[in-house]
Formats: C-alpha cells, sequence, structure tokens
C-alpha cells in the first residue's frame, strides 16, 4: 500500500520513509562500528536539516 499524504513539497511519503530508513540503518552501522558520538551528532543534525524538504 502507498500512502499518499499531501505535503507542500509534493514528495511522495515513500520516498520520505526510504530516505529517513536509510540514515537510520547507515545511523546503526556506524554506531556499531564504534564512530564517535560527535560523527553520530553530525548525522543527526543534518538528517534533521533535510526534514524540510519532506513536509
Amino acid at each position: 500500500m502507498t500512502w499518499k499524504i499531501p505535503t507542500k513539497s509534493g514528495i511522495n511519503i515513500q520516498d520520505m520513509t526510504d530516505y529517513y530508513s536509510t540514515v537510520v540503518q547507515g545511523f546503526t552501522f556506524q554506531a556499531r562500528d564504534g564512530v564517535s558520538k560527535q560523527q553520530l551528532n553530525q548525522v543527526i543534525h543534518i538528517a534533521m536539516k533535510s526534514w524540510p524538504l519532506f513536509i
């Protein structure tokens, strides 16, 4: 099932969930492999800066 939630940007909700799922999966691999907390926080910061693209 594909959800069709309207956004100002017109981006499909599936595209948004695919993006953030990929970020989270990569984040967990990086954390597992010992990346510093500072680097992980930077990933979060950049991912959240992209949020306006999806709303």
